[in-house]
């Protein structure tokens, strides 16, 4: 998170690679639910949880120019925006609990 409620968490790049795809958090190998049955395990699996982008930031260190790739996440029924990587409602999502007193922040429509 940063500043405010609608920006965009920041994950690391690598460790989300390890599920298997490019700021993939869910599912992961690091939740065992070996103890769930097999046909819930499969729904609990394809849930999205969460959307999830890459971002390349730049930053100077000791005058050297720095790159690093992130993640930038948000919970469902939102998604990260590609410009802004502000938290914004899923077009056609049912509203999130609280969701109106983001209002400004978020620009609902």
């Amino acid at each position: 998170g940063g500043e405010s409620q609608v920006d965009s968490c920041e994950v690391d790049y690598e460790q989300l690679k390890e599920n298997g795809g490019e700021c993939r958090l869910w599912p992961s190998a690091r939740v065992d639910l070996s103890t769930v049955e097999p046909v819930f395990r499969k729904h609990i699996d394809s849930l999205q949880w969460y959307s999830c982008l890459p971002q390349t930031k730049s930053f100077n260190i000791d005058g050297r120019l720095m790159t690093e790739k992130v993640c930038r996440c948000c919970c469902f029924p939102f998604t990260p925006n590609p410009v802004t990587y502000k938290c914004e409602h899923i077009k056609g999502a049912p509203p999130a609990p609280g969701m109106e007193l983001l209002e400004k922040e978020l620009a609902v429509k």
